[in-house]
């Protein structure tokens, strides 16, 4: 009776080892991709929040833009970008970017630059004779590039999650899972 009774504990071992070829419950799933991710989603979060700020206040900063390109003299400071020109850094529009003017013949360019610190260099976003219309674009430009990253999120969260649990059939929890984690970062402009 013994060696019977002993049979069964081996199945049930036996059935206990197979039962790790089993996905893992998605609350399960979705906590671990959340601490595996954290730092990103928190960056993300950050980014969207300066999106934001700059789309609220459009306009506000093309005024500032605006008068300080009219009350700039010629012995203000200057910056040169890549491209060889010169520029006046007016406003702020997120970390290292900037919304600048360059005084021509008959009138005032904006443009949008982003200063490399590790590179000492200027880069031009994109430029105009509308201080209005460089920081829209910028601002479009930048929710775009949110969705952008929010694609991307999805693509690294099936990667992990297919070598997480390799060569376990995880049906459309990845996909599941993406959508819930992505959906907290809504790149919706509020």
């Amino acid at each position: 009776m013994k060696f019977r009774r002993s049979k069964p504990r081996i199945k049930f071992m036996s059935r206990r080892f197979d039962d790790s070829q089993i996905p893992a419950p998605e609350e399960h799933i979705y906590a671990e991709g959340k601490v595996h991710f954290a730092d990103y989603l928190k960056r993300f979060t950050a980014y969207r929040e300066a999106v934001e700020r700059l789309e609220r206040n459009l306009s506000i900063m093309a005024v500032e833009a605006s008068i300080a390109a009219s009350s700039s003299s010629s012995q203000d400071t200057f910056f040169q970008t890549d491209d060889g020109l010169k520029w006046h850094r007016d406003v702020a529009l997120m970390k290292h970017i900037h919304l600048c003017h360059r005084s021509l013949a008959d009138e005032t360019e904006y443009a949008a630059v982003e200063y490399f610190p590790s590179h000492n260099r200027h880069e031009i976003w994109n430029r105009a004779r509308d201080a209005v219309d460089v920081v829209r674009t910028f601002a479009l430009e930048q929710r775009n590039a949110l969705q952008i990253w929010k694609e991307d999120l999805k693509a690294q969260v099936r990667g992990f999650l297919t070598g997480k649990y390799l060569g376990q059939d995880l049906g459309q929890k990845p996909e599941i899972f993406a959508s819930r984690l992505t959906h907290s970062i809504s790149v919706q402009p509020s």
